[in-house]
């Protein structure tokens, strides 16, 4: 018997979406999933993707579903760390039909965050996947991103660093003849 692959949508019920989870260094970049599941006849959506802006910068979105790249998706980030998405249908183009756990997109950020550090990528804001009938996704399930390993940050030492008592502390450089 083959090995069953499973998917993040296995156990789902009801319109949902999802975004994946990824770890990579300092200084990397990560591109995580958003999946829709039975998201049928969608004519516009809207949603954040809420982060923590001391530990990932949003960069972009790639790899648009073509039936999504094919009609207006915008981006914008009216906070740090809260991306904005909206998606609206082009012209008279028809409503999509997303197959299950397909991509709507991947949504990129770059990993500024020290080793151990993680941050939520959480669904926010208004939340609406709309088709003829109305908003209709019921669920939204979250990823998340954690930094391990990568350039460790300076440390910076001062002369008072050590001191454990009240202390008067003269300090001194050098200099060349004629130097101010």
């Amino acid at each position: 018997v083959p090995p069953t692959t499973m998917t993040p949508c296995d156990n789902l019920t009801e319109p949902s979406l999802l975004v994946t989870s990824d770890t990579a260094s300092t200084g990397d970049t990560v591109c995580l999933s958003v999946l829709g599941f039975m998201l049928e006849d969608v004519e516009s959506f809207q949603f954040d993707l809420v982060s923590d802006p001391t530990i990932v910068t949003f960069i972009e979105e790639i790899n648009v579903n073509p039936l999504i790249a094919m009609n207006s998706l915008t981006t914008n980030e009216p906070t740090p760390g809260t991306v904005r998405f909206l998606f609206g249908l082009g012209g008279m183009n028809p409503a999509i039909t997303i197959a299950d756990c397909d991509t709507l997109f991947q949504a990129c950020y770059e990993l500024i965050g020290f080793d151990g550090n993680d941050t939520n990528v959480d669904f926010g804001g208004t939340i609406e996947v709309n088709n003829g009938t109305g908003s209709f996704v019921d669920s939204t399930y979250n990823g998340t991103i954690r930094v391990e390993g990568g350039v460790v940050p300076p440390t910076t030492m001062t002369p008072c660093d050590n001191l454990t008592e009240p202390s008067l502390l003269v300090t001194s450089d050098t200099a060349s003849t004629g130097d101010t």
